[in-house]
């Protein structure tokens, strides 16, 4: 009876040192995320400000791109009726 007392106890104890072995990394690899200084979400505000500032520099480029189109449109319409009938002569 006192052989399987033993062995109970080894086993626990081995389970429990291989326990700890296991979540002691895992542990200090989880503080460390969580004492990670804030710096980085400095960084990202910054990150972010430059791409809603670039997404705002594209809206305007879109808008840019559509008159051009439009003039560009307006243009060859009146190049095309401009062959219809010749120019007027000026006095």
């Amino acid at each position: 009876m006192r052989s399987d007392s033993v062995l109970a106890f080894i086993v626990v104890m081995t389970l429990a040192v291989g326990g700890i072995g296991v979540l002691l990394p895992l542990g200090r690899a989880l503080a460390r995320r969580i004492e990670r200084p804030r710096g980085d979400s400095d960084d990202l505000v910054g990150r972010v400000a430059e791409l809603e500032q670039r997404l705002a520099d594209t809206d305007l480029d879109r808008q840019r791109i559509a008159e051009l189109e439009e003039r560009l449109d307006f243009a060859e319409r009146l190049l095309a009726d401009g062959n219809a009938a010749p120019p007027k002569e000026l006095p």
